[in-house]
């Protein structure tokens, strides 16, 4: 039986049950919010949508796993978004075009996207492709771990802020942070191993970045030209 989804409109007590994580998704879209709770299991729907106002909330990154197909696995498109304790992968090679675990896209400063306790795991080797790309958009990343291991980078960061905070990037088959144009990035406290090539690159105007990795195998910083 595949898993099924449940939905917590904002301030309810009562969840109700859904055939599938999108269905539940689209149903808090008509709401203008709520709480889609992903039972353990599988989720192979595609890419999935969240929604401004809407937090998607796995058992935990071993038990709730999203898996994509030729696309990103899941896309944050508004602000006022959480996605937290799951996996989310997208596990098949994309030589046409790029492909995220998750993408985040247009939420507003100050209002963004908290990504939390999540494992995000991307295995296409398009150019540009990463564990997470965040694009003009403010989203915080939080005690998670980040798998890219053919792409550029585990995280693709231009135009907007980012913030990364604990977690771990690992099997990157290149950098950690790529930053390009017009994009900050802090990251603290995360352990970085496995990267082919820097923890961090920055390329293109008013891109900037701290980094104080907990622990890194590779050197931290680092500005390198990068054409897009």
């Amino acid at each position: 039986m595949p898993p099924t989804a449940r939905l917590r409109p904002d301030g309810g007590a009562d969840a109700t049950e859904y055939p599938s994580a999108a269905a539940a998704l689209t149903a808090a879209a008509t709401l203008g919010g709520g709480t889609v709770l992903l039972g353990a299991g599988t989720y192979r729907e595609g890419t999935l949508h969240v929604p401004a106002g809407v937090s998607l909330l796995g058992e935990g990154a071993g038990s709730t796993v999203v898996e994509g197909s030729d696309g990103s696995a899941i896309v944050c498109a508004g602000s006022a978004v959480r996605v937290a304790n799951l996996e989310a992968r997208q596990p098949i090679d994309t030589p046409k075009a790029p492909a995220y675990a998750l993408e985040v896209r247009g939420a507003a400063a100050g209002d963004g996207v908290s990504i939390d306790g999540c494992r995000l795991v991307a295995v296409s080797a398009a150019r540009l492709s990463a564990a997470v790309l965040v694009h003009g958009s403010s989203a915080s990343l939080s005690a998670c771990t980040l798998e890219a291991p053919s792409s550029h980078g585990a995280v693709l960061a231009a135009r907007g802020a980012l913030r990364v905070s604990g977690g771990e990037l690992a099997r990157c088959g290149g950098c950690g942070f790529l930053v390009l144009s017009s994009c900050a990035l802090t990251a603290e406290g995360v352990a970085v191993r496995g990267c082919r090539e820097s923890a961090l690159l920055l390329s293109g105007k008013a891109a900037s970045a701290t980094l104080r990795a907990r622990r890194s195998d590779r050197p931290q910083d680092g500005r390198q030209a990068f054409s897009p």
